[in-house]
């Protein structure tokens, strides 16, 4: 996996602690000293992580044999409200999801069916599988799943509920999920990131720490507090990077020169005639 700056894995390589990246002997990645770990990072200001899953499980008789209620809390980047859902899974299932940090929030899916016939996959209607949006500004997740009948009605193919926070187009619900979720434990979900808690505005007066390097402008982030830098037009790179952004356009003459096209190179001059060492010169004669 690319780790790209102000992302880092030792104190001279990320911008703050924030921004740290620790690789454990697991081979993993994991944000700051955390147990979240790391799929991917764009300098776009995306960060792919994985979330856990949330289950709910009974016997036939109706008795709980296991479940868990997991919960996710981000000292600094939101949890993409554009690019995630809240999903559950189960045909005698409702979960909430409620959080306190960035801004306090409850809210809930509810999925029912009386038989694995009534249920279509690929669907999230509410009829084995439900799907909301989350909000904007939320640096938290506390995950909850209840039953109302503990599966009693529909134990033989779906003895548990599921629910998770899940990057958008990366799970499509199966029929065969009700039984076991096909064995997921954790799934992609996206965190929005930025530089600090200041506009561009404010954070221009501060030269050494201001993040946007050459060729590179700064906009405020629509996704919670903070800045980002992105490439100037013709540009292409790492825009928090010392000359990070490259041009992308190559420079060529026209048919008939030659030359390098650079301002600051050979540029362009006519090409030589071939077959004589002197100019041509053509003479008109009249009378």
């Amino acid at each position: 996996m690319s780790i790209p700056y102000p992302f880092g894995t030792t104190p001279e390589c990320y911008l703050n602690e924030e921004f740290f990246i620790s690789c454990k002997s697991t081979g993993h990645a994991f944000l700051t000293g955390s147990s979240i770990a790391v799929l991917s990072i764009s300098v776009s200001g995306e960060l792919r992580v994985l979330s856990w899953v949330a289950r709910d499980c009974y016997n036939e008789s109706g008795r709980g044999v296991g479940g868990n209620d997991p919960w996710m809390r981000l000292s600094k980047f939101p949890i993409s409200y554009t690019r995630n859902k809240f999903m559950t899974v189960g045909c005698d299932t409702y979960a909430f999801l409620e959080g306190s940090l960035g801004k306090r929030y409850k809210t809930g899916c509810l999925s029912l069916c009386e038989s694995i016939d009534g249920v279509t996959d690929g669907s999230s209607s509410g009829i084995g599988c439900c799907q909301t949006t989350i909000p904007a500004n939320v640096r938290s997740i506390n995950i909850s799943l209840s039953s109302y009948d503990n599966y009693v009605g529909v134990w033989d193919f779906n003895p548990c509920g599921f629910a998770f926070v899940a990057e958008d187009g990366t799970y499509n619900f199966s029929s065969t999920d009700l039984q076991d979720l096909g064995n997921r434990t954790e799934v992609p979900m996206v965190l929005d990131w930025s530089i600090g808690d200041e506009d561009c505005e404010k954070a221009k007066e501060n030269v050494t720490s201001y993040a946007c390097k050459e060729n590179s402008y700064c906009y405020n982030s629509d996704k919670g507090p903070g800045y980002r830098c992105n490439c100037s037009d013709g540009y292409e790179g790492n825009p928090y990077l010392s000359h990070g952004c490259e041009g992308r356009f190559s420079c060529s003459c026209p048919a008939g020169y030659v030359g390098d096209g650079e301002t600051n190179g050979t540029g362009c001059s006519p090409t030589p005639s071939s077959g004589s060492k002197f100019p041509l010169v053509n003479v008109a004669l009249g009378s």
